[in-house]
């Protein structure tokens, strides 16, 4: 079974792989798939701008969903809990730029700069001198300036001609009048050329406007840092994240056409009460947390009552220290603590006790001393008791002030909230689908054979018989076995005849089972009667054969695919594929092993899925009914979506290729430099093998891993999930039994993420199954994150750091920044009298412009 199971989900993989995965990108599948909850991700995206303006929720909801690591595999259980914003920022922080490069192209830009700064030897308007850049900008900006007012005197004078209807006298105007201007301003251009040097001063800005690998590094990390935010709950830097299409979670909506479900009435029904149990149990703990409650007069009024107590409590000590004296009061306190009862009494005064408790004198006068401390003290009894009441109530209310302005109590509390949101609406939702689902049952389904209980070897059926029916007739079938035909007799009034029906349905059942079945009509339910057969073995499964049944009806199957409903369902579902594989049963497997074999050549991953998962089972029943079940004629399809993750400017995967002109201070590699063909055919031993590194480390050499050796770049979306099985003798239980064994257990079915009414947290989980003429169907309409594609980072070439001053504090890129406050070292004296003879040299062509 399990050979077979993986050889279906292998097909899965590699046709998911060729429809929508391309190039030098790892489809890495997910097993099982991680379910999406589409509300989730929900905002209105009708204005162009609705990305930047959509609510932090889903743009948090959007970032946690591609900021995911995953191991390099074809196939993964999930993430492996590593989040790509944390492991990038470690990584471009242990990144240290080579500077020792760049010290001779330092140098070259601080003697070009120079030239661009030296004195032209002409002066502005206010007679003061000026390099040779601010002269090119000068002239420069005259030239710009006439241009711009011969382009306003152009428009103004198109304009009046037009007006006067004269454009024939427009065009002999530009070719007199502005002929000459343009000579104007070429000459005003060779003078910026000429006099402004303006090509030289491109040249030189061209070769000094050249930004660093370590500044593209800064850049990068000033991006992170201004794009980054605290998310909801506080735990984790958002960075923004938009998904391409930025309306991709419109499509996730499955396609559930009612008469699509008609066979999966139970399941239907099933999620609906489930949830409506959570509902219930969600609205009881709002309700719970919703009595905490505080009241700042109330605890104002104790905090007086407190400190009124108080100050009685210390008067009433006061006066009774000052007349029996400290020590005296001291012992009545011990005393009075020892012999009080429940009522703040200590009944009579016992001077052998006052001894044991510390009574240092025997005198009389000493005692009566103690004894009258002892019952001043038992008056304030009840002050004091009130005293520790009000303090313990006002301690209770700040505690639940305080439990109500923290901030987890008010997301606790807003998240239940939402979370009732969410029920309502599945209730609603599964309510309304229950329903419709009934209607569409009852144009077509005649006789509902419903399994209802197993009870002391005693199966128990119950059987409607449709009241649209005329006539005809139909079977019972268990197995291979069927019953001979059940007429439909009518009664004049329009009854079907209960006597009759009974009779031939006690004969059918002795037919197909050789048990006498008891046959009884259910109160108040026309058209329906509960059938009892005894010593039978609980997975015996009974259907209709409705053929012969009138009026007759189309017995069209129904499609693997559901349509969608609507124009828009249409039109957002085009960003979907359709996926159809048809798998035949054991019998037919020589025929169809050279099709499976052709399909998988460009992934073997049976072998991935071996390791990833599987379906398991404790009793050899289970086991077996697997194997019935993935042995048979199956058919699958499915529509898969790819969207793609836009990080923006905060993540910058070209670092990684220029990863050679870098340092390293700790000895954290990024990647081996993987590729798609190196790992096709690997075994999981050997990808994780060629994922670590020997470290560097001073000693004994350490095994390691690369940091990240691929990041995720879209997410591959599955939804409308249908898989179709041929019935057979056992197929319709087989299936059955295995659809519930994997989602009772909330895991995977094949690929697909599955889970039980009771156990489903998400409408997206949810499974519906039932037989349906030839079929049993096993639908699970909601959408899937079935994997992600992985692109590979480059091949990790920094080096370990190396220090850029000497041990002598020598550095040369140091030596070369400070050649800019050191033109004369940098130029030399042949240099420097080059440059004093440059403005000389200008003196004749300021001769031929007119320059005075």
């Amino acid at each position: 079974m399990a050979e077979r199971e993986h050889d279906i989900m292998n097909l899965i993989y590699n046709k998911i792989n060729s429809m929508i995965g391309a190039g030098n990108q790892l489809f890495s599948m997910q097993f099982p798939a991680q379910p999406l909850n589409y509300r989730m991700y929900e905002y209105d995206t009708s204005d162009r701008n609705s990305v930047l303006t959509r609510p932090y929720t889903v743009a948090e909801q959007e970032f946690r969903l591609s900021d995911q690591l995953f191991d390099i595999a074809p196939i993964t259980a999930g993430s492996n809990g590593e989040n790509l914003s944390v492991v990038y920022t470690t990584l471009i922080n242990n990144f240290i730029p080579q500077l020792k490069y760049l010290a001779p192209f330092i140098r070259d830009r601080a003697g070009l700069g120079l030239f661009l700064l030296e004195d032209s030897g002409e002066k502005d308007q206010e007679g003061k001198s000026i390099s040779r850049m601010e002269l090119c900008k000068m002239l420069y900006k005259d030239y710009l300036e006439e241009k711009n007012k011969w382009n306003e005197e152009k428009n103004q004078t198109f304009d009046q001609y037009k007006e006067a209807n004269d454009l024939d006298g427009y065009a002999k105007w530009q070719s007199s009048y502005g002929m000459v201007r343009e000579e104007e301003l070429n000459n005003l251009y060779n003078d910026v050329v000429v006099r402004g040097h303006l090509h030289e001063v491109l040249t030189i800005l061209g070769y000094l406007n050249a930004s660093s690998v370590a500044e593209e590094l800064e850049l990068a990390k000033q991006k992170m840092r201004h794009s980054a935010r605290l998310s909801l709950d506080e735990s984790m830097t958002v960075y923004p994240v938009q998904m391409q299409p930025n309306n991709w979670f419109k499509a996730l909506a499955p396609n559930l056409n009612p008469q699509d479900l008609t066979m999966a009435k139970e399941s239907i029904r099933d999620v609906f009460m489930a949830k409506q149990r959570e509902l219930l149990r969600a609205k009881a703990e709002l309700q719970q947390m919703e009595l905490i409650s505080s009241d700042p007069a109330e605890i104002e009024r104790l905090e007086h009552e407190i400190e009124d107590s108080k100050k009685d409590l210390n008067k009433a000590e006061s006066g009774l220290i000052k007349k029996y004296g400290e020590g005296v009061v001291g012992v009545a306190k011990i005393y009075f603590d020892v012999s009080k009862n429940s009522q703040g009494k200590t009944g009579d005064f016992s001077a052998a006790k006052a001894k044991q408790l510390g009574a240092t004198d025997n005198s009389e006068v000493y005692l009566n001393a103690i004894k009258e401390a002892v019952d001043g003290i038992s008056e304030t009894y009840s002050q004091q008791q009130e005293l520790t009441n009000s303090i313990a109530s006002l301690t209770d209310l700040r505690a639940k002030k305080a439990q109500l302005e923290s901030r987890d109590w008010q997301f606790n509390k807003a998240s239940l909230e939402e979370r009732i949101q969410e029920l309502e609406a599945d209730v609603d939702y599964y309510g309304s689908l229950l329903a419709n689902v009934h209607k569409e049952s009852a144009k077509t389904t005649r006789i509902d054979l419903q399994r209802i209980s197993y009870v002391d070897q005693i199966l128990t059926y119950e059987i409607t018989v449709a009241r649209t029916l005329t006539g005809g007739s139909f079977k019972l079938v268990m197995g291979q076995k069927e019953s001979q035909e059940i007429p439909i007799k009518m009664l004049e009034e329009g009854e079907i005849n209960d006597q009759d029906m009974r009779d031939k349905i006690e004969l059918a059942i002795k037919k197909i089972s050789n048990q006498n079945a008891t046959v009884e009509r259910i109160e108040n339910s026309p058209g329906t009667w509960k059938i009892s057969i005894p010593n039978l073995d609980q997975n015996t499964d009974i259907r209709a054969n409705e053929e012969a049944l009138e009026p007759l009806i189309s017995g069209q199957e129904m499609p693997l695919l559901s349509t969608p409903q609507t124009e828009e369902e249409a039109e957002i579902s085009a960003m979907f594929q359709d996926i159809t594989l048809k798998i035949l049963d054991s019998t037919q497997e020589e025929q169809q092993s050279a099709e499976q074999e052709a399909e998988s050549l460009s992934w073997g991953v049976s072998l991935w899925f071996g390791s990833a998962g599987g379906h398991s089972s404790s009793s050899s029943a289970k086991s077996e009914q697997s194997s019935k079940f993935f042995n048979q004629e199956i058919e699958i399809g499915f529509r898969v979506a790819k969207v793609s993750f836009d990080r923006g400017g905060w993540f910058n995967p070209q670092i990684f290729k220029m990863s050679h002109a870098f340092y390293r201070l700790a000895d954290l590699q990024v990647s081996p430099g993987l590729n798609i063909e190196q790992i096709r055919n690997m075994s999981p031993t050997d990808i994780q093998k060629i994922t670590q590194y020997e470290s560097e480390g001073i000693g004994q050499k350490e095994t390691r891993n690369y940091i990240m050796p691929a990041f995720p770049v879209a997410m591959a979306i599955a939804k409308d999930i249908t898989i179709r099985v041929k019935l057979t003798e056992t197929s319709s239980r087989s299936a059955k039994s295995v659809v519930e064994s994997s989602s009772a257990a909330g895991g995977g079915f094949l690929c697909f993420s599955v889970a039980s009414a009771s156990s489903s947290k998400n409408s997206s989980e949810s499974v519906f199954h039932g037989s349906h003429g030839e079929y049993y169907y096993i639908r699970i309409p909601g959408p899937q994150v079935i994997g992600y594609f992985l692109q590979f980072v480059p091949k990790d070439n920094a080096t370990p750091y190396e220090p850029t001053f000497t041990d002598e504090g020598d550095s040369p890129v140091i030596k070369a920044l400070q050649l800019y406050d050191q033109t004369e070292g940098l130029l030399g004296s042949s240099n420097n009298s080059l440059l004093d003879q440059a403005n000389p040299k200008f003196t004749a062509i300021d001769e031929l412009v007119g320059n005075d």
